[in-house]
């Protein structure tokens, strides 16, 4: 096809899209599936994470489908198994991550269990409270609050070559305050929390690890004052900080914003209307849960999706509710063999308490390049817009047919395949 040719149809598709877009409202069409989960659990779940393959779920609770699990249990995709474990005389599980192919589970003291997939150890931490994990230069590190002489340290590294933990920073380093969340983003450790001063300096709640100079540092320009950080996570390069906050270097992004070393800090449509406590990645949207009832003028029941294509908040199906005359709230997220889960203190529709839940999409559709389940003139303005080459690093939410180019056979692709995503 000649080069005039292809500008001509470009013209014209361009004029089919303003066309369409005189006369159609951008739309989310949400056919997200609520999966049973057997009856859920009788109490809080503070944690969630994919092993081999199963959702484990850890917290208060003492049954999961109206069995006895302690506090631990997996689900083996029909019914609530218990894992066993060293917790049943503590006060509940709290945090989990896998390192080295073994779950690692901290019970909310000085103790965490490591679970191979058959059988349990145990390693004793300093006293105090392992709050999160991460791994940074192949080393296995935890965060938290922990008692050292007269101050506390926050951040430990486990050797595996003594089988000791080393302190990341000096003890006081943050005070009387706590790591909440780790991550690793661009290869640097960060750490958020409810501090307020890093070796007497300001640090409103983040902070990163100088590796060369051995210290923490504040991380500038950083959250409003009296922030709280109490997750982190990478998306689409960026990374996400969430938590108790109104604003970052200026930006207005009540409880959830972003940033890369290029743009700075940039707002996530306004944010939600109170504070998130968990992030996760399903089907590339971050997905945020805590207690709110508004993402970006969406209205949401305490759990949304951010579509980084439209650069919009959405829905979750119908979110949670209230539950047993508290109020609701998400406390961890995570996604298993394509569902996506979601546990905290909380009821939904009319199955009354359960306090965790798990939805499932609409299978993928190629040519819903926004993600939004229908392929409309979204999906045809976005391919419009990036017409060309695909960057260097994903995503390339336009190339329909993964050409590694934005073209014409992208929009023909769009247009074809008009109308709703197919149901599950």
């Amino acid at each position: 096809m000649q080069t005039g040719q292809i500008t001509s149809r470009i013209a014209l598709v361009t004029m089919f899209a303003a066309s369409l877009s005189a006369h159609s409202a951008f739309a989310f069409a949400d056919c997200t599936t609520m999966l049973p989960l057997d009856g859920g659990m009788d109490s809080y779940v503070y944690s969630l994470i994919e092993y081999n393959q199963q959702m484990i779920a850890g917290g208060d609770f003492t049954t999961a489908g109206g069995q006895n699990v302690g506090h631990i249990a997996k689900w083996d995709g029909a019914n609530w198994v218990s894992l066993g474990g060293p917790f049943s005389g503590m006060v509940g599980v709290r945090h989990m991550t896998v390192f080295n192919g073994e779950l690692i589970v901290s019970g909310g003291g000085a103790l965490l269990g490591r679970w191979n997939g058959s059988t349990w150890t145990t390693q004793n931490v300093p006293n105090g409270q392992t709050n999160a994990f991460a791994v940074h230069n192949n080393e296995f590190i935890i965060g938290g609050q922990f008692f050292s002489g007269n101050n506390f340290v926050n951040a430990l590294r486990w050797n595996f070559s003594t089988g000791t933990w080393q302190a990341i920073g000096a003890p006081g380093t943050f005070g009387t305050y706590s790591i909440k969340a780790l991550t690793v983003y661009n290869g640097q450790l960060f750490a958020g929390g409810d501090f307020f001063v890093l070796n007497g300096k300001p640090a409103a709640g983040l902070a990163k690890w100088n590796q060369a100079a051995g210290q923490w540092e504040p991380f500038d320009p950083g959250l409003n004052n009296n922030a709280s950080v109490m997750a982190l996570t990478v998306y689409n390069n960026d990374l996400i900080v969430a938590g108790g906050f109104g604003s970052a270097g200026g930006v207005n992004s009540r409880g959830v914003i972003r940033w890369n070393a290029k743009d700075g800090w940039r707002s996530m449509d306004g944010g939600v209307t109170n504070y998130v406590d968990a992030l996760t990645i399903y089907h590339n949207q971050l997905i945020v849960g805590g207690v709110f009832t508004d993402a970006g003028g969406t209205p949401v029941n305490n759990i949304a999706r951010w579509n980084d294509t439209l650069n919009e908040w959405q829905p979750v199906a119908d979110g949670v509710t209230n539950c047993c005359g508290y109020g609701a709230s998400v406390y961890c997220l995570g996604v298993s063999n394509d569902k996506l889960f979601a546990g905290g203190w909380f009821g939904f529709g009319g199955e009354g308490p359960q306090r965790i839940v798990a939805w499932q999409d609409c299978p993928l559709c190629l040519a819903d390049v926004t993600g939004n389940h229908v392929v409309d003139i979204d999906d045809l303005v976005t391919v419009i817009t990036l017409w060309g080459a695909c960057p260097p690093t994903p995503p390339c939410a336009g190339d329909v047919n993964s050409s590694g180019q934005v073209n014409i056979d992208d929009l023909v692709a769009v247009i074809t395949s008009w109308g709703a995503c197919p149901q599950p």
